[in-house]
């Protein structure tokens, strides 16, 4: 994580993990709250090299909030030893959303010169160089899939070959493909609730950005198909619109569908990677249930909210009562 408090470092500490540090003002607040002493640490640095489907999820350059410079890489593990820290670890991640391998190259090759340089000058010696992760899914029909076999023989080759010019050892490589694994598992299913003829034919829903923010925030892609029409012919296109008060709540524009009546059933794909966890309760919408499909069956792993639930936690004062 990046910016994270002194109450956070406590809590991960405790649970023995290795910590992974974005900045040497963590390092410093961690050193006030744990024994350094053979304290296993890890850095995130930039190693100056980004990517991703959008702007917002590219994580590594110039404009980059996350990790610490390149350049000053063997200064800040040097410090840590000093501290009593024992690094073990570097981490890089350049982005999300990324379908091409050839900027996880530039990234390994980046991020191992760096722990290269680390190792030469700060006597550092690695237990894992972590690539984070960004690994794409296809959103949209004609994208196709990352072909993994081919992703991991390139990277892994490349990753051993750049360990040797460094003479780094054999370090684990580590890899968080999150998206990879959960994008395709979720749907969101939405009801229309309206057809309107205006200047523009819109469908519109009982769900919003405050259930599925990507299309509004990204202005990314989802295929959605009407569920229960799944063998209908697309015989128009259409805007879907969500129910939330702004403009910029749409689902899609100009969107190939079949005859959609008020009732019909939407299912709105790959929303497993930042649906519910990036949901809200923006113009106090009680959120989604979440229901667990398989062979066949369905199992609720989560109640819908009510509006009685939006009001749980506050604390009314007694002036206002």
């Amino acid at each position: 994580g990046n910016n994270v408090t002194t109450e956070e470092l406590k809590f991960v500490a405790k649970q023995g993990a290795v910590l992974n540090l974005d900045s040497v003002s963590a390092l410093k607040r961690l050193a006030e709250v744990v024994d350094p002493e053979g304290f296993k640490i890890s850095f995130r640095v930039n190693p100056m090299v980004g990517a991703g489907h959008h702007d917002h999820c590219i994580t590594g350059g110039v404009m980059s909030k996350f990790g610490i410079m390149d350049n000053e890489a063997v200064e800040v593990y040097q410090f840590a030893e000093d501290l009593g820290f024992t690094p073990v670890g570097m981490h890089s991640h350049i982005g999300s959303g990324i379908l091409d391998p050839e900027p996880f190259k530039l990234a390994i090759e980046s991020t191992i010169d760096i722990a290269g340089k680390v190792h030469t000058e700060a006597g550092i010696d690695f237990e894992f160089v972590d690539f984070g992760g960004g690994v794409g899914i296809p959103y949209t029909p004609e994208e196709n899939i990352v072909d993994i076999d081919t992703f991991a023989k390139e990277n892994i080759a490349l990753f051993k070959s750049k360990l040797e010019e460094h003479d780094l050892g054999k370090p684990t490589m580590y890899l968080e493909p999150g998206r990879y694994l959960v994008g395709d598992a979720s749907v969101l299913l939405t009801r229309v609730n309206s057809v309107k003829q205006s200047y523009r034919k819109f469908l519109g829903v009982d769900s919003g950005f405050h259930t599925l923010l990507r299309p509004a925030m990204y202005d990314s892609y989802h295929h959605i198909v009407a569920a229960n029409k799944m063998d209908a012919p697309n015989t128009q296109e259409v805007d879907i619109a969500g129910n939330v008060c702004e403009s910029g709540d749409l689902f899609a524009r100009d969107r190939p569908m079949p005859d959609v009546e008020e009732g019909d059933l939407l299912a709105i794909l790959n929303a497993g990677a930042y649906g519910f966890t990036m949901s809200s309760n923006y113009n106090s919408r009680p959120k989604a249930s979440e229901v667990l499909v398989k062979d066949g069956e369905c199992f609720l792993t989560r109640e819908r909210e009510t509006f009685e639930d939006l009001f749980n936690k506050q604390i009314i004062p007694d002036y206002l009562q």
